[in-house]
């Protein structure tokens, strides 16, 4: 469950690997190939212990949620 303000959204995932800490100057752009999408919801890539990972925006992610109802 996710929540911002007063908006709550329950997501089915496959797997959560783990949760990371990172500073924001870690996190580097996305991949062409990620930014030029239709829709994406990630604004950069950081690296973790388990390799680099996509960092998901949660503004993003939220409108896309909304317009998903629309």
């Amino acid at each position: 469950v996710v929540a911002r303000g007063g908006e709550r959204w329950s997501l089915i995932v496959d797997e959560v690997l783990d949760f990371e800490r990172f500073e924001r100057d870690a996190v580097r752009g996305a991949q062409v190939t990620v930014s030029k999408a239709a829709v994406h919801f990630t604004d950069g890539v950081v690296e973790t212990p388990h390799g680099p990972a996509a960092r998901i925006d949660g503004r993003r992610l939220f409108d896309g949620l909304a317009r998903s109802l629309a």
